[in-house]
């Protein structure tokens, strides 16, 4: 019998009370509970899946390229991993490109943190006093996330505000509006949305980075990135997309629309009666292999 919830919290308190055998996902916190413990099984994956933080840079005060790559640059993503994730994930360069898709270029500069380039930035933009909301809702790391990052602003004097939505709230349009112009996560200032388990980067370039992107939600538009996800999305060989990939993460690192601090470890977790599961970091419940003893 499959069990649906509209919460991953009751799931949690099902498994351990007995009335389930397998959550499918839930967070690393939600997990240590259930690690060293005989009783159950914890599966942990390294996925492409992440938490896309957009600046609409047609949008004050993210206009200015300075001012995003500052917000960058506050970022200390090794604690960040290490405190929203509990080190389950991938330190994020930035990009979706995530370290494990073969077309990654491992040469690509990863950035640091680095608080007093954060600042110079902000004074040369003429934005010492930098202040704005990151909107995003409550679903799983992501409130976490967000707290993580406004404290990280904080050290640069960056006055972040929140507003965590509902997950129906943040994804609908508002006042029964047209959807793509209201809702909350392609239009606010600065959001904070997850994005799903992908086996190449090829739908977050086209959706969310290229200038029509339909999920482009900083309103990103540089005629050179387009040029070269065209270029990757027509290659045919590793080197190629390789070079296309480096390329085009260099121009995000110069003009940070989006900050991805890491990358998720899809997690999930059963009793110790399982056997044969495999977690899918896609949310599939492959179950042909899988008994209960």
């Amino acid at each position: 019998m499959i069990t649906f919830y509209t919460d991953p919290a009751p799931m949690v308190l099902a498994l351990r009370g007995g009335q389930l055998d397998l959550v499918v996902q839930m967070s690393p916190q939600q997990a240590r509970s259930f690690k060293n413990n005989s009783k159950y099984r914890v599966y942990t994956v390294p996925v492409s899946s992440h938490n896309m933080f957009g600046m609409r840079v047609d949008r004050d005060p993210f206009r200015d390229a300075r001012v995003r790559r500052a917000v960058a640059l506050t970022l200390n993503r090794p604690d960040i991993l290490n405190r929203v994730l509990l080190g389950s994930g991938t330190i994020g360069d930035d990009s979706p490109f995530f370290p494990g898709f073969p077309s990654t270029d491992p040469s690509i500069q990863q950035r640091k943190q680095n608080l007093e380039l954060a600042k110079a930035l902000l004074r040369a933009a003429g934005q010492e006093n930098l202040k704005f909301t990151i909107t995003t809702h409550n679903q799983f790391d992501v409130p976490d996330y967000a707290a993580a990052v406004q404290a990280a602003g904080r050290q640069a004097g960056i006055d972040i505000s929140l507003n965590v939505m509902t997950y129906d709230d943040y994804y609908s349009a508002v006042g029964g509006g047209d959807y793509n112009s209201t809702t909350p996560w392609l239009n606010a200032p600065a959001t904070i949305t997850e994005y799903g388990f992908r086996g190449v980067p090829n739908l977050y370039l086209t959706a969310a980075y290229m200038s029509n992107g339909v999920w482009n939600a900083s309103k990103y538009a540089n005629n050179e990135f387009d040029s070269q996800a065209r270029a990757y999305l027509a290659s045919a060989d590793l080197a190629s997309q390789r070079k296309a990939t480096k390329k085009m993460a260099g121009l995000l690192l110069r003009d940070t629309p989006v900050i991805t601090a890491y990358f998720l470890a899809f997690t999930g977790a059963s009793s110790s009666r399982v056997r044969g599961y495999a977690a899918d970091p896609i949310s599939h419940i492959r179950v042909a292999k899988t008994s209960l003893a």
